[in-house]
């Protein structure tokens, strides 16, 4: 049967891709869905006065591609966006359990003059209290995240061990939590990885700088010593034990050059399809500014994301370089924060070590004008007025970024021109194609 569609509109979130001569993509970034169509029907849609068939009409209409006329889809955004706020189905919250660490990376988000704090019993089981609070008053919660952090965690790892046992007995918390652990891998034990398979950690989330020459520079011990070796000996000791392993890859200015290299030693020496890979690039920090001899452009930082994605991806190695999300960071959200050592709470791991942006402690009640001064703004407004289709995506960029470089945490960091417009004509298309194969 046909249907006429003049009483139906296009998703504002639609991003459209050509996929050739006679079809063309929708990817719907609030609803994260593809479907392709001619570009007969394409133009149909923007004509609204054809008719087209029923199974398309339904088709576009179950992937929310289009919307009857009569629907407000920029007020069921801010709908959307106030409900993940507000009553997330899950929290993370990120345990610095020590602000020392034994490599001296000169990037380093926390900078070079961190004190050497350590989170004690007293602070760990007043931490998981007020975790469980959270979790009691919040009655959207399914789910938590508790990630394991630092400085260097397993420096402290006898409180990541009495957190996870303590957690364990609190019938209330034991079956929402779900463990990951951010580490340099320089000290782990046999220990950590029978710690990890009883409490099912996610993954273990581990920085690599690019091949070993240029990562030994500039990831090193305060001896001076490289942490190469010991690193990739770790990662295949924990893929040994089922445990899933998340490389970070950083790159800057100084060593993109390197992962050609640094490619080729994977595919040689590491079980690579067991790894996913992450492309993270350095930037600045609210507690380490200094360091920016090697900083990129925002233009030069979207030219060489994409250059390493290609040649990753070129050599069959895993890249999460997209998967749809909740536009959310910790930061604008009500529950998920960052702990430190000594109970501050912070919204954002580049503020953590600076008591400027602390938002409270778990000891006493929370900062509520800073930190619901933070939650409650909305720069995204001008980009749902603009009609952005990245808006679900990007949320206006990130808010530390923006204090960072725009001097204010409540600007628009806007990465429409420099990133998305170029980096995602095709990181987008390669999630797009898994979408429409049935993945993720």
């Amino acid at each position: 049967m046909l249907s006429n569609i003049k009483n139906y509109k296009l998703s504002i979130f639609n991003l459209y891709l050509n996929m050739d001569e006679n079809s063309v993509g929708i990817y719907n970034t609030l609803h994260d869905s593809a479907v392709v169509i001619d570009k007969e029907i394409m133009g149909k849609l923007y004509d609204k006065e054809e008719i087209i068939d029923d199974e398309i009409l339904n088709s576009l209409l179950n992937n929310k591609i289009i919307f009857s006329d009569t629907f407000n889809e920029k007020q069921y955004f801010r709908f959307y966006l106030n409900k993940m706020k507000y009553s997330p189905l899950h929290a993370t919250f990120i345990i610095s359990l020590t602000s020392d660490c034994n490599l001296c990376c000169e990037y380093c988000f926390e900078g070079k003059k961190k004190a050497a704090i350590k989170m004690t019993p007293k602070v760990a089981s007043k931490a998981i209290q007020f975790i469980a609070d959270s979790f009691k008053k919040n009655t959207s919660l399914r789910y938590l995240y508790i990630a394991f952090f630092g400085g260097e965690p397993l420096l402290n790892r006898k409180i990541m061990r009495l957190m996870c046992n303590e957690i364990s007995r609190n019938s209330h918390l034991a079956n929402a939590v779900k463990y990951i652990l951010t580490s340099n891998l320089t000290l782990l034990t046999d220990d950590d990885i029978e710690l990890m398979r009883q409490f099912q950690f996610m993954n273990v989330q581990v920085a690599l700088d690019g091949a070993q020459a240029v990562h030994d520079r500039r990831r090193k011990f305060n001896s001076g010593a490289g942490s190469f070796d010991i690193i990739i000996k770790n990662i295949r000791k924990l893929i040994g034990n089922d445990i899933k392993v998340m490389v970070i890859l950083n790159f800057d200015k100084e060593n993109e050059e390197s992962y050609d290299d640094l490619i080729h030693f994977v595919k040689q020496q590491l079980p690579y399809r067991q790894i996913e890979f992450i492309l993270n690039p350095i930037t600045k920090s609210l507690c380490n500014n200094n360091c920016d001899i090697n900083f990129m452009t925002r233009d030069q930082e979207s030219k060489t994301f994409l250059n390493i994605y290609n040649k990753l991806k070129k050599n069959g190695l895993t890249v999460r370089a997209f998967g749809h999300s909740d536009m959310l960071c910790i930061l604008t959200t009500d529950i998920s924060c960052i702990i430190s050592p000594e109970g501050s709470i912070y919204k954002c791991s580049m503020m953590l070590g600076n008591p400027k942006y602390s938002v409270g402690n778990i000891f006493s009640d929370l900062k509520f004008s800073f930190n619901y001064e933070i939650i409650s703004e909305e720069p995204w407004e001008t980009c749902l007025e603009a009609g952005c289709a990245y808006l679900p995506i990007c949320g206006a960029g990130c808010r530390s970024l923006a204090l960072i470089n725009e001097g204010n945490l409540k600007s628009v960091y806007c990465q429409k021109e420099n990133y998305f417009d170029s980096v995602y004509k095709v990181v987008l298309k390669d999630h797009f194609n898994q979408l429409l194969e049935g993945g993720t």
